[in-house]
């Protein structure tokens, strides 16, 4: 994988990571399940693989579940893009 491609995986990882957690925090509550996250994020253009949006999500709901605080999720994402991205 190049350097730029590795680059905007990472990024992109980490935006889907921002945009589904800002969304579910967000959202009214709803019944927690895969299929309502494909469809979420589905709406909201994403494409990708429907196993990377869950494993992505399912990291998320562990932070939550560790103190990480959703209103946190656009520090996490530009300390993210900013230093990790860049190796």
């Amino acid at each position: 994988m190049t350097n730029l491609r590795a680059r905007r995986y990472c990024c992109s990882k980490a935006l889907l990571a921002i945009t589904f957690g800002l969304g579910m925090a967000l959202a009214a509550p709803a019944a927690a399940d895969s299929d309502s996250v494909i469809k979420v994020l589905a709406n909201d253009g994403w494409t990708g693989p429907a196993a990377t949006a869950i494993a992505i999500g399912q990291h998320i709901c562990s932070d939550i579940a560790d103190g990480v605080e959703p209103k946190d999720a656009a520090f996490f994402y530009s300390a993210a893009a900013t230093n990790l991205c860049r190796h």
